[in-house]
């Protein structure tokens, strides 16, 4: 398999297209499961960290058999797919399986991810795909690049996963096990509309993101990691509402026993709008 890899070093984004028009394209948002979704508007439809599935778990949302069924054969929902973003190869944001198997029924449709996800991809057997419809893409420091595939303009920032603590079982010592994990922000320009999904960053400093461009541009939407309701914001609340400033939020990672507790959508001062998806395959619609 021969393999498109990025090596975009140093780059810092520009921020989001500002010139986008008046009048814009109805785009719809489907909610697929845990941290996944489908964006389409005119004639481009993007998958953002999905396909998932084939596995069970109570801490997020899988999708169903059917599902993975309509996936595989690339039958709608799932047909005439341009681009599968994804952040990290973690099981619950990418299957290796599902991915190669929609590819091989659309032909049209590419891959964007982290090193690590276009290596598990490359070992899928009986898997062949010309270069131009896989990009492996890297750029180390918690900086950014600005790149376009499949037609659709994504700004793209490299860094670290959010930390998960667990104790070794011969030291004691308390190990982040994400240590070593890519992942990978995006924002994506479709049709004058921005969209950002920030995957399982821990969000934690302020002048990565001023200096990848946001605080500056408009941003339509941010699928943002469920917070509870609380009396006064956390850091990443504020981050978001005082840097990345979406018109709207989307909450992910949800799982059908943990609901985010109270009621998120008093939280206003950090966005106009927060949407949390109820089921999986629920879309809607904006003008």
């Amino acid at each position: 398999m021969i393999i498109q890899y990025l090596a975009l070093l140093s780059l810092l984004m520009a921020g989001p297209d500002s010139d986008a028009a008046e009048k814009r394209l109805p785009i719809s948002i489907t909610y697929i499961a845990s941290s996944g979704f489908m964006i389409e508007c005119g004639d481009k439809k993007i998958l953002i960290d999905a396909p998932i599935g084939e596995f069970t778990a109570d801490w997020c949302y899988v999708p169903t058999d059917s599902m993975t069924e309509l996936v595989k054969s690339a039958r709608p929902p799932f047909d005439n797919i341009d681009l599968i973003a994804i952040t990290h190869a973690h099981v619950d944001h990418f299957n290796v399986n599902l991915s190669a198997a929609l590819m091989k029924n659309d032909r049209q449709t590419v891959l964007v991810g982290p090193p690590q996800v276009i290596e598990k991809m490359a070992a899928v057997p009986d898997f062949q795909s010309p270069k131009e419809r896989l990009y492996s893409v890297w750029v180390p420091g918690d900086t950014g690049t600005t790149i376009e595939i499949a037609g659709v303009k994504m700004h793209i920032l490299s860094g670290r996963h959010n930390s998960w603590y667990e104790e070794d079982t011969v030291t004691g010592e308390k190990i982040d096990i994400h240590r070593e994990v890519q992942n990978l922000e995006y924002l994506f320009t479709v049709e004058g509309w921005t969209l950002f999904h920030c995957g399982d960053s821990p969000m934690s400093d302020r002048e990565t993101y001023r200096s990848f461009g946001f605080g500056e541009k408009n941003i339509d939407f941010a699928f943002m990691h469920w917070w509870d309701a609380r009396e006064n914001p956390s850091f990443r609340q504020v981050l978001i509402r005082d840097i990345i400033k979406p018109e709207r939020i989307i909450f992910k990672h949800l799982a059908p026993n943990r609901p985010p507790r109270g009621n998120p959508e008093r939280d206003l001062a950090t966005a106009k709008e927060i949407i949390i998806p109820a089921n999986v395959l629920e879309k809607r619609v904006f003008q």
